[in-house]
């Protein structure tokens, strides 16, 4: 399964619940992982985590950080992909420029929880027990650490204003 493939998994899970929540979207997505073969199931794992690792950065990781007031290990995980399930071009805009992260926020009120889907992550595991009756064996090919970019402080207003100044003026309007 290439990326491309992927991203068409990722657009009819999307597709079959329109309105539904991660764990909706994450149960379709493993619903048509799980109409192909192991190989492809075990190959869809390797694309998340390629893309898992594109969208691995500073300036992703701040933008996210920015709107949640913070941002651990663990949930910079799970934002990744609630980001990766938001389909490919929402993907691709945070990726080439991370303010455009306001684009996928709703008015109202910032909902910390909306912006994390941790199910997604086991997707693959779950449709490829489903089809085989055994756990999918953890991978070859995982790729290696990706190049953060620079670093910068999470906490120095004034820097972040500067890179993200759409999501500054939309968490502090």
């Amino acid at each position: 399964m290439d990326r491309t493939q992927y991203w068409e998994l990722i657009e009819q899970a999307r597709d079959a619940v329109p309105d539904g929540d991660c764990d909706e979207k994450a149960d379709a997505f493993v619903t048509a992982l799980a109409e192909h073969g192991a190989d492809e199931i075990a190959d869809a794992w390797l694309r998340h985590r390629e893309l898992m690792h594109d969208a691995y950065s500073w300036d992703v990781w701040g933008a996210i950080s920015l709107l949640l007031g913070g941002c651990s290990d663990d949930s910079f995980d799970y934002f990744r992909s609630w980001l990766i399930l938001q389909g490919r071009e929402a993907f691709d805009a945070v990726i080439d420029d991370p303010d455009s992260l306001v684009d996928l926020v709703p008015d109202g009120e910032i909902d910390e929880n909306a912006y994390e889907c941790e199910e997604l992550e086991g997707a693959p595991f779950v449709a490829y027990e489903e089809v085989t009756g055994e756990q999918m064996p953890l991978h070859r090919d995982i790729p290696d650490e990706p190049d953060l970019g620079e670093e910068f402080d999470f906490d120095d207003d004034e820097e972040m204003k500067r890179r993200y100044p759409r999501l500054w003026a939309r968490v502090n309007g």
